[in-house]
């Protein structure tokens, strides 16, 4: 088995985003397959050193920034830790096979690393794990500095892994676009080596039992875990659970709420939104004040949540909403699912997620979410209304979410890692 070197901003501690869920989700599943792992991982300044297994090594720096990704973060400091001579050492020691850097950010550190180490004539080639293409959702300079960044990663690497088969036409397509024909033709050819790996629910959630409404599924994983003895549990929410941040929309579900109370509907179907936000960023705290002033009997749950909690909250949610237009991929819908709760996201495939649960197969409601907020209230209506729809969307979704386990995940990246060594691309 393979040994790789871990490079990811946000990991365990502090963690704030979908990005350092996955990351640690992705950690332990290649250790558990047998790979052996060294993570440098950020921290917000002041935090404690985080306590690890014995499955993985961890070297944790310190950052002055925390709580973003995009361009303001802390991916300067981060770099010139990385580089430092005892982390080199560290490394050197470690002797990886390959470094696994997630997302823009980590391309910098992984510079600064590379520096460091040829000095002792080593090499190591670089894997881009795009957990998100953030030139899709910024705007203006930040835009164009974002895609110089994101090219610039998959030229380096020797392997970029995305998300999404929407991210993968992305980015095949910025290769070609004729700003960037100045890249030689070597150059392009590395980029294009691009492939999907869907993610899967973490096994911390998997873990947990299914609804009793749910009955046994089509799924042998759970067979094992549905508890007979469990009291009915009566579906009431009507969900949200995104970061409170721009790209996301969360104030497309504010809006909703909006509509469906003004038209007395929540009241009608006893239905109850709930948000999920933890940020406590002036946006996130502007997108809790609207949904507060609605007059809606809605509630808000402000911490960050873990496996259990979350599970609790999806197993009485009558359909979970995710607002916005573009995600790489949206890992609360599989969390959603995993807990029978069906999800209405955006069509054309340019939700992440509709890559595993198919609306074809009714194991997800896609629609035009950029419809007119009236019409979307009426369908929202009607869908809350019906539900032995959403019990069969339900049960068809847990059962595709628990299908794609980690392991699955794990061992297909292993596959894909291991071919890239051997063929040193």
């Amino acid at each position: 088995m393979l040994r790789l070197l871990f490079v990811s901003l946000e990991f365990t501690a502090g963690t704030f985003s979908g990005n350092g869920i996955y990351a640690a989700s992705q950690v332990q599943a290649l250790a558990r397959i047998g790979c052996q792992m060294l993570i440098l991982a950020g921290k917000p300044a002041g935090s404690e050193t985080t306590s690890t297994s014995l499955a993985f090594q961890l070297i944790e720096v310190e950052l002055p920034t925390w709580g973003t990704l995009d361009r303001s973060c802390s991916w300067e400091a981060f770099a010139q830790a990385c580089g430092h001579p005892d982390i080199a050492d560290r490394v050197l020691a470690f002797k990886p096979d390959a470094a696994l850097g997630i997302d823009w950010s980590s391309l910098p550190a992984f510079e600064r690393l590379a520096a460091a180490l040829a000095v002792h004539d080593a090499q190591l080639p670089y894997i881009y794990m795009n957990y998100r293409v953030y030139a899709r959702t910024v705007s203006g300079a930040d835009q164009q500095w974002m895609r110089s960044m994101e090219l610039k990663a998959m030229e380096t690497s020797a392997l970029t892994i995305v998300l999404s088969n929407s991210d993968e036409s992305y980015l095949q397509q910025v290769m070609f676009d004729p700003e960037h024909d100045h890249h030689d033709h070597h150059q392009q050819q590395r980029a294009l080596q691009i492939e999907v790996l869907l993610p899967a629910l973490r096994a911390d959630m998997a873990s947990i039992s299914l609804p009793p409404d749910m009955g046994p599924i089509n799924c042998p994983e759970s067979q094992t875990i549905y508890q007979r003895f469990k009291p009915e549990i009566k579906r009431r929410y009507l969900t949200c659970c995104v970061r409170l941040s721009p790209e996301k929309e969360p104030d497309r579900f504010v809006d909703l709420v909006y509509r469906l109370h003004s038209s007395s509907a929540l009241q009608r179907l006893k239905v109850t939104p709930l948000l999920i936000g933890s940020s406590k960023s002036s946006y996130a705290e502007g997108i809790k004040a609207r949904l507060r002033s609605s007059g809606a009997p809605c509630e808000i749950v402000e911490q960050f949540l873990g496996p259990a909690e979350l599970a609790e909250i999806f197993s009485r949610t009558r359909l979970n909403i995710h607002p916005c237009l573009y995600d790489a991929f949206g890992m609360s819908i599989v969390e959603a699912a995993s807990q029978g709760a069906p999800s209405l996201t955006n069509e054309g495939g340019s939700i992440g997620a509709t890559d595993l649960l198919l609306g074809s197969k009714g194991e997800v409601i896609i629609a035009n979410l950029d419809m007119p907020m009236q019409e979307l209230a009426q369908m929202v209506e009607v869908l809350l209304s019906d539900q032995a729809v959403l019990l069969r969307v339900g049960r068809a979704a847990a059962a595709k979410a628990r299908s794609w386990t980690q392991s699955h995940n794990a061992s297909k990246l292993h596959e894909l890692l291991q071919n890239t060594c051997a063929f040193g691309r």
